[in-house]
């Protein structure tokens, strides 16, 4: 199909006209510009670019951008901040005069998406989860980016909820895009996220009755308030209270915590259940019985818990079933045997709910040792040593005797029995068993190692030198013995006797001073496993006098000075006669000299010395004997202490409850240190310490609960056993009871209440200074009021405390909190509204029943709510009143609140002047052609600041600024109006109405396809005129012509053109309407295709070769209508089996990507016959080996095969195929050659019933 040019006599004209108007331009003054884009998202940049001819040189410039603001650039950029079409206007001037290039509707500016949102308020808790609503814009073809500032980035206009896992102020940014203009805007909104908390934590979540249970706030930083209840009529406001549950039960605690701050509250409730405890029952499988004793220990109240359980035996066990224990005494051989031994048994628990409990079992387990116990005559002494053996053992368990008795005597012979016979030991050392019983089975077994030891006589021999000694010195003594047979020195043993001195256990008692005086025996014994031998040597030494032997009394505890002191002195001289020296040294400077032994014997040999002072003394006597040249001295030591011990008390009287502080001092001359001391306080020991150096003690205290006198005793003892004490009183005195009386608070705020004193003394002590606290202050004329007056202004708990002081300084206090629920008068209300529109205030009082509004002191409203309505009338020169709103609250019994909040209302005034320019002015100041600028003031006045303007020209364009300026471009007459705001949203507006007239012609023109958009043929109509001479139409494609009427234009190739008419009046004004773009569309669409055969059955398959070409953009479809069926084919071959039968058409239309169509067809006759053949031969030669319809027109059908004599070969059900019989019987056999019979009952493609039926040869050679 192809599209035939419309050629007329008319185009011909048309061709001509253009020619020549084209032809004489060429030389005019032509003012033209250009943009570098004419569709703009708002707020972006424009370059705009003149493209002026003129014959002589351009001297101005005047931009008129359609919003206002204008240019004397010769190539401006501009910036459009609001949507819309904007006309552009450039007037230039080449010096001999102006012309204006108006491009109408030059420049689209699209609007930027004004996105906006709500946002959840989040919660006061972690993880927090935010959703966004009223998602604007919401229609419309836009995508939607969001920012939720936490890391988590969504699409769509229904984002999923954000989640923020930390604390802080996110940005949620929401950037939406236009996705026809691509215009993108976006709007952040700040959302603060809190993790508050209300939270605790028991100590444990299964309390004891009885037991302290402290509750830990867990609750968020910040919290200012905490209100708790505890479920037992017990409540609490502070941080972390502990509480006492004496009934086992389930509690339910409620914590609410609030931070003020950001105003998040929270409450938590968590249950504690309180039990009694579960009592423990120790039972051992036995309580007594022999040494070493097996027990097993059960609980006879077992539950799930910790077992803590101490045996008494040095062994413990953690746990419900502890093992068996054992319980034993020491071996006999090793301690004192024992009777009996009794054990402690305890058990602590921890049930389950961490209730203790504890048993303790005094003396619960007794074990008793059998007392295995023999003796023996004789255990030791020389060959042939006969012992008779004695037992001597006894049981302690009552009841149980001992029974049975087993002897081992160590010499070979053994004894069953209590009474062994006589025992006979030759040289040597033997170990005796006895092994004894009890009927409870108890055995007990005494090895008494070594218990006889049998020796030989030894051979006992010594010397001494020298033989004369002076006392208190030494001799040399050889031990000579011998022993005939080897000895072990283990089982030897000495005994040396020098005069009256021993015996010594030396094998030579060599370093022995000798004490006696004259002529002493020697003696020494040696006994060998108990056989002895002695040698004495008589006179064998001689001991020369003096010896010193004196004594004192050694300590003496706080004497009284002087002090006499008595020495006792029993030293020997010498003989009669002998010269004798005796000398005393006291240790205090003094000492006394005798020179003679007569003179020391007349003293009787006792001496008193007077000590002055105290102190510790060493004294020495020394005598020297001329005659035997000896001499010998002794010291001793002599302690004289003075100790005394002071108590004072810091106060000598305390109050009740309050520590008594108390020092003690000591004074030693001596200066020996305190070793111990002890408080009694009424008798009872305090405290008991090791003392230091340090002689002042500091203060120690005690805190005595018992109104009375009381008495502390400190005893003390230093280190040489001196003791001392002292004794102070004091006194503790009673408290006074601090009370508040009744108040009476039935009233309205400002609430007068007197607190009156009704304390009273327990003791009797006069009360004598009062202090009130009234809610955290102390007024100063609070001291010493028993009553005092005050004035509650405010709501909550009003805390009182009374602080009151007896004559002796002893306080007590009451705290009385009295709750105050007075109306509170709060609302919300701008501070500046517009007059004559409605707005809302929302009343946030507390405590209150009823409300009243007034507005002006004029009552409005009584809702708990208010809606207003403010309305002043409209006076230019006022644009503010000062006005105020009032709520009063009032409660039950009719005590109110009110609050006053002033009010501005904002009246703005709009206003504007301008001045109007143009170069085609008459005498009279008329215009008489446009175009005319007009230049725009804002003289608008408003309380607030005025934020936005809305001008509108009147022309079709507007501007948002302040101050606009706007070029007038067409004849008519012109209004303009402004609309302005103020900061406080108030609005106004001022319409100048015909404020600007320009003469000269107008008209309306169109250009539209003349038949379709596929075609080049557009026609160019004159809607209406006025005043119009001449009308010449330019195409756009660089013809024009002249023609008042219009007419049809074929344009000769594809493209965009940018058409426009200039008419004049007859005044030769001319004036330019740009009208609608072209798009002119080539694209030599052509639809054809090939098929065949055009005459078949309709089982044979139609070939169709789609040959189409062309398109504007290609083709994009192909639609294929065959007979009655219609579908779409983009493939350029395919097959197509019919489904009807008859003459059939077969239409193509093929569309391009603008739409354009074009369509081929063709004719084409369908039969219906069906072929079954007459012969098949299935013997595997593929070749016709399968028995089928030809040209089969059956969608589904039944075919069933018979042989001759009338059996079913086969029978199947076939969809969309041909098969009919693949020769096999229905075992699967081959069947033989021979005729055999089809039918086949179905269904045609065109939903027709049908059957078929026949015979034909089945051949196996062929």
């Amino acid at each position: 199909m192809t599209h035939q040019l419309r050629t007329t006599y008319f185009h011909f004209i048309l061709l001509l006209s253009f020619f020549l108007i084209g032809q004489q331009s060429f030389a005019q003054f032509n003012v033209d510009f250009s943009a570098n884009q004419t569709t703009v998202c708002a707020g972006q940049a424009l370059q705009f670019t003149d493209q002026t001819t003129s014959p002589t040189a351009i001297i101005s410039w005047v931009w008129d951008f359609g919003d206002g603001n204008s240019s004397t650039l010769q190539n401006p950029s501009h910036v459009y901040t609001t949507a819309g079409t904007y006309t552009v206007i450039l007037t230039a001037n080449n010096g001999s005069g102006s012309q204006d290039e108006v491009k109408t509707g030059y420049i689209l500016v699209n609007p930027l998406p004004q996105p906006a949102f709500s946002v959840s308020t989040p919660p006061c808790n972690l993880p927090a989860s935010v959703t966004v609503s009223n998602v604007q814009p919401n229609s419309g073809s836009y995508a939607y980016q969001w920012n939720f500032g936490n890391g988590q980035n969504a699409s769509g206009i229904n984002p999923p909820a954000a989640n923020y896992a930390t604390e802080g102020t996110y940005p949620i940014v929401l950037t939406v895009t236009n996705n026809t203009t691509g215009c993108t805007n976006s709007i952040t909104h700040n959302v603060s996220i809190y993790n508050y908390t209300a939270e605790f934590t028991p100590s444990v979540t299964t309390a004891c009755v009885g037991s302290p249970v402290t509750f830990t706030n867990a609750s968020s930083p910040g919290t200012t308030t905490n209100a708790w209840t505890f479920g037992n009529g017990q409540s609490s406001n502070g941080a972390s209270p502990s509480v006492v549950y004496n009934t086992a039960g389930t509690y339910t605690v409620t914590l609410t915590s609030q931070n003020a701050t950001n105003g998040c509250s929270d409450a938590v409730t968590h249950t504690i259940t309180v039990v009694n405890a579960q009592i423990p029952v120790i039972s051992p499988s036995v309580t007594f019985g022999c040494n070493p004793l097996s027990v097993n220990f059960t609980n006879s109240n077992p539950f799930n818990g910790t077992y803590a359980w101490n045996f008494g035996n040095g062994q413990t066990f953690s746990g419900q079933n502890p093992p068996t224990q054992t319980y034993s005494m020491p071996d006999f051989d090793e301690y004192p045997f024992p009777q009996s031994q009794s054990f402690n048994v305890s058990l602590l628990t921890i049930d389950a709910n961490g209730c203790g409990a504890y048993q303790n079992l005094q003396n619960l387990i007794t074990i008793y040792n059998i007392f295995p116990d023999m003796s023996v005559n004789v255990d030791e002494g020389c060959e042939d040593l006969v012992s008779t053996f004695t037992s001597q053992s006894t049981s302690p368990i009552p009841g149980f005797p001992i029974n049975s008795w087993q002897w081992t005597f160590g010499n070979g012979q053994t004894y069953s029995g209590q009474t062994p016979p006589p025992q006979t030991y030759s040289e040597g050392e033997y170990t005796v068993s006895l092994t004894v019983s009890t009927a409870m089975g108890c055995t007990t077994t005494l090895d008494s190692i070594d218990m006889i030891q049998v020796g030989i006589p030894p051979n006992v021999l010594f010397t001494v030198d020298p033989d004369t000694i002076c006392a208190r010195t030494t001799a040399d003594f050889t031990n000579l013995t011998t022993f005939s047979v080897p000895a072990d020195p283990a089982d030897i043993t000495y005994a040396w006797t020098i005069g009256s001195q021993g015996p010594f256990p030396n094998f030579e008692p060599d370093n022995v001073q000798i004490t006696d005086t004259g002529s002493l025996d020697v003696t020494l014994i040696v006994s060998f496993r108990g056989c002895k031998d002695t040698l004495k040597l008589l006179d064998e030494i001689y001991v020369n006098a003096p010896l010193v032997q004196f004594g004192n009394q050694g300590v003496f505890c706080n004497p009284s000075l002087p002090v006499d002191v008595a020495f006792y002195e029993t030293s020997i001289l010498g003989q009669p006669g002998d010269s004798v020296e005796v000398f005393w040294d006291f240790g205090d400077g003094s000492n006394a000299y005798f020179n003679n032994a007569t003179s020391w014997q007349n003293n009787n040999q006792s001496l008193i010395h007077s000590y002055m002072d105290y102190g510790t003394y060493y004294i020495e006597q020394k005598i020297h004997n001329f005659d035997t040249g000896c001499t010998d001295s002794l010291s001793s030591q002599l302690i004289l202490n003075y100790f005394t011990t002071d108590l004072s008390f810091v106060q000598d009287s305390v109050c009740l409850g309050d520590a008594s502080h108390f020092y003690w001092t000591f004074e030693s001359i001596a200066n020996f240190p305190v070793l111990n001391y002890e408080y009694v306080a009424d008798g009872d020991s305090l405290l008991e310490s090791t003392s230091t150096s340090n002689q002042i003690f500091n203060p120690d205290s005690c805190i005595i609960n018992t109104v009375g006198p009381h008495t502390i005793t400190v005893n003390t003892i230093n280190a040489v056993g001196c003791p001392s004490s002292a004794m102070d009183t004091f006194y503790v005195m009673p408290l006074p009871n601090a009370q508040i009386g009744p108040i009476q608070l039935i009233d309205c705020s400002p609430l007068t209440v007197t607190f009156t004193d009704a304390s009273n003394s327990i003791s009797g002590i006069p009360i004598v200074g009062y202090n009130w606290e009234l809610n955290g202050t102390f007024p100063g004329v609070g001291n010493g009021l028993t009553n005092i007056t005050t004035q509650i202004t405010t709501n909550g708990n009003y805390t009182t405390n009374l602080y009151v002081t007896d004559a002796l300084g002893c306080m007590d206090s009451t705290q009385l909190i009295t709750p105050i629920l007075q109306p509170q008068a709060n609302f919300t209300a701008p501070e500046v509204i517009c007059n004559n529109v409605n707005f809302n205030s929302l009343n946030l009082s507390s405590n209150y029943a009823q409300s009243e509004w007034y507005w002006n002191n004029q009552l409005v409203s009584t809702s708990d709510d208010a809606n207003f309505l403010i309305s002043h009338p409209d006076n230019a020169a006022i644009t503010s009143y000062n006005d105020s709103i009032s709520l009063i609250v009032f409660d039950a019994i009719g005590c109110s609140d009110t609050l006053t909040l002033p009010l501005v209302v904002s009246a703005p005034n709009a206003d504007f002047s301008y001045t109007l320019t143009g170069s085609n002015v008459d005498q009279f100041g008329n215009f008489t052609c446009p175009s005319v600028f007009s230049a725009f003031l804002d003289e608008s006045e408003s309380v607030g600041n005025i934020v936005d303007w809305a001008w509108t020209f009147g022309d079709g364009k507007f501007s948002s600024l302040q101050n606009p300026s706007n070029t007038y471009v067409f004849s008519g007459t012109y209004s303009a109006s402004l609309v302005i705001t103020d900061e406080y949203g108030c609005q106004d507006s001022i319409t100048y109405a015909d404020f600007l007239s320009i003469d000269g012609p107008s008209g309306e023109f169109s250009v539209e396809p003349a038949y379709t958009f596929c075609d080049p043929n557009y026609l160019y109509e004159v809607v209406s005129t006025d005043n119009v001479t001449n009308i010449v139409w330019f195409t756009g494609d660089g013809n024009s012509f002249q023609d008042n009427a219009g007419g049809e234009y074929i344009y000769g190739a594809a493209g965009s053109y940018y058409p426009y008419v200039e008419i004049t009046d007859a005044n030769n004004c001319l004036v330019t309407y740009y009208l609608d773009t072209i798009t002119v569309q080539y694209g030599d669409l052509n639809a054809a295709f090939d098929a065949g055969p055009l005459v078949l059955n309709w089982g044979v398959p139609f070939a169709i070769d789609n040959q189409s070409t062309g398109g504007i953009g290609g083709i994009v479809n192909n639609n294929w209508t065959i007979g009655s069926e219609n579908f779409n084919n983009q493939a350029s071959q395919f097959d197509y089996l019919f489904n009807e039968t008859g003459q059939l058409d077969v239409l193509l239309i093929t569309t391009d990507s603008l739409g354009c169509i074009d369509s081929a067809w063709t004719t084409v006759f369908v039969t219906d016959n069906l072929q079954f053949p007459n012969v098949f031969s299935p013997n595997g030669d593929d070749a016709n080996d399968v028995y089928r319809i030809r040209d089969n027109a059956y969608g589904e059908y039944d075919v069933y095969i018979y042989n001759r004599w009338g059996n079913k070969m086969s029978e199947a059900h076939i969809v969309d195929d041909n098969y009919l019989w693949d020769g096999k019987n229905q075992s699967g056999e081959l069947a033989t050659e021979g005729v055999y019979y089809y039918l086949v009952k179905g269904t045609l493609r065109d939903g027709q019933p049908k059957e078929d039926h026949g015979f034909f040869h089945l051949v196996l050679d062929h």
